[in-house]
């Protein structure tokens, strides 16, 4: 796989027509892209009721969670997530209380006819390595120190351990875990408290800069590709008296692109994840 590139809000934002993807070698540069930058944006897709079950399937297997294979985004009466309201999203990572965590995310939109309800995304690496410049002994505690990330609803009680910050076995940044809503922090000493709270607002505060956060429409057959160990995502607040804004999300795990991506690379001509039977 490629290696991956860190960006900021200066990121040339490009756009594929997902028509273009019925092509393996527009599919391996798309796919090429997505590793690196930890995105790609699609439009003109299909807009029919749960076509994002067959469009996500190109990529790999759709994860089956408590939430169902699809959820909708959309305002709903009474709101278990401020997910299904009008209000601003600040800038997380999904699930990071499931074990394992899904690997990427789809949010695919059937309607939208609403001012705002911009969509967010930021480079967790990006933000990493700027804290570790500001402030390295914070940025190491954030890596060090374990928290138990919880949810509780009505039909799951999930639970997990990770630090805010990951790094892999080769010393690169694989991981970034913020749910500020469903974290909670073990006891520690006065001082490495300290620094692990200080540590994660300044996290927070470059997650939401300007400096490093791209915001786009969602308009109508747009479908947004984001790796959730590495992207952080959200969305500016709407004003949902306005009209529809509706979109369906899913998940999948890593293993279907990178598969996808290594078989295009050897001069297979598929342009979907295949099964065996």
């Amino acid at each position: 796989p490629p290696v991956l590139e860190s960006w900021t809000a200066s990121i040339n934002l490009k756009r594929i027509n997902w028509e273009c993807l019925k092509d393996p070698s527009n599919l391996k540069h798309m796919l090429h892209n997505f590793l690196k930058y930890g995105f790609c944006v699609m439009e003109n897709t299909p807009t029919e009721k749960d076509s994002l079950l067959k469009l996500a399937g190109k990529f790999g297997y759709v994860r089956h969670t408590h939430w169902g294979k699809l959820f909708n985004v959309e305002i709903k009466r009474m709101p278990t997530d401020t997910a299904y309201t009008d209000d601003a999203l600040s800038s997380h990572t999904d699930n990071p209380y499931r074990e394992p965590v899904p690997g990427i995310q789809f949010l695919h939109c059937l309607e939208n006819n609403v001012s705002g309800g911009l969509s967010t995304l930021v480079d967790g690496v990006a933000i990493i390595k700027q804290l570790e410049l500001e402030m390295p002994e914070h940025s190491k505690i954030l890596e060090n120190v374990n928290v138990r990330f919880r949810y509780e609803g009505p039909s799951a009680i999930l639970e997990n351990w990770g630090s805010i910050i990951e790094r892999n076995h080769n010393n690169i940044i694989n991981r970034i875990r913020l749910s500020n809503r469903l974290d909670y922090v073990p006891a520690l000493d006065k001082k490495t408290l300290d620094y692990f709270y200080a540590g994660r607002k300044r996290l927070n505060e470059l997650s939401n800069h300007p400096n490093y956060q791209i915001q786009f429409p969602f308009k109508k057959g747009t479908l947004l590709m984001m790796d959730n160990y590495r992207l952080l995502h959200g969305r500016t607040k709407y004003n949902g008296a306005e009209g529809v804004r509706h979109l369906q999300g899913c998940y999948t795990d890593h293993d279907g692109v990178t598969s996808l991506y290594r078989m295009l690379s050897k001069g297979s001509k598929v342009t979907s994840v295949p099964t065996e039977l």
